[in-house]
């Protein structure tokens, strides 16, 4: 996986930049104390440590996108690749414009999709950017290995209740603008299994494990919406056994 500590010098198309001003209202990351040696200055260092609050959340803003994307899942075998289209150059240089966005045919070949109301986005919301206390320890399959969530986290443990309110509101409002994003779980980011109610799958039901994506009520306009890539129409045998069934 590329280094996305490089992304501290990656910047947005003018549309996607985000800008806090959380300094200018008094918000202060208390001060760690830190293990010496210098092992753990690197450590420190990539954690965003030697930045100041609106630093730190521009650049998790920045990285969340590509982090998300570098975890996409592989199908079932290693020689099938992932789930995605996207090479990882393209991933690393990814921004908030990708989940902006109904047009997946440089993404998936095929998805299976839920459109979740303002409730469900929020709770996705708070699995994605945590509140810092109160976070289960439990298994977290991909979060604990992006730095993003990590630089989040460590974010939210020095700010004061009152001031991690006030910034997950604010980020709460960028992340309400994203039109749809993996359908992540407590335990893990990137959900894959055979299609099942509530869920629906397109471009038609195969069989086979794909991944699971919410789209945000608030912009959904229909599946006839969505652009995925056009594959050879190959009908799964259970697929066939039910239009059989339907023309008797």
């Amino acid at each position: 996986m590329p280094d996305v500590r490089e992304l501290r010098d990656h910047s947005p198309p003018p549309g996607e930049q985000v800008q806090f001003r959380f300094s200018d209202r008094g918000v202060r990351l208390k001060p760690l104390v830190k293990p010496q040696g210098k092992d753990m200055e690197r450590q420190n260092a990539d954690a965003g440590e030697d930045m100041d609050i609106d630093e730190t959340l521009e650049l998790v803003w920045r990285q969340f996108v590509p982090e998300i994307m570098f975890k996409a899942p592989n199908k079932r075998t290693v020689a099938e690749g992932t789930h995605t289209h996207m090479s990882m150059e393209e991933r690393l240089n990814s921004t908030t414009a990708l989940f902006k966005t109904f047009n997946m045919a440089g993404i998936f070949e095929r998805i299976q999709f839920r459109v979740i109301d303002a409730l469900d986005w929020i709770a996705l919301f708070d699995r994605l950017f945590p509140t810092g206390f109160n976070v289960s320890e439990g298994k977290k399959q991909n979060y604990n290995s992006c730095l993003y969530f990590k630089t989040w986290q460590n974010a939210m443990a020095r700010l004061s209740r009152p001031h991690v309110r006030l910034v997950r509101s604010e980020v709460l409002q960028h992340f309400n603008k994203l039109w749809w994003l993996p359908y992540a779980e407590q335990g893990r980011i990137w959900r894959t299994d055979v299609v099942c109610r509530p869920w629906t799958e397109l471009p038609g039901f195969s069989g086979t494990p794909v991944v699971h994506i919410a789209f945000n009520e608030r912009f959904f306009r229909g599946p006839q919406a969505i652009l995925l890539r056009r594959i050879p129409k190959t009908m799964h045998p259970l697929a066939e056994e039910e239009e059989e069934e339907e023309d008797e």
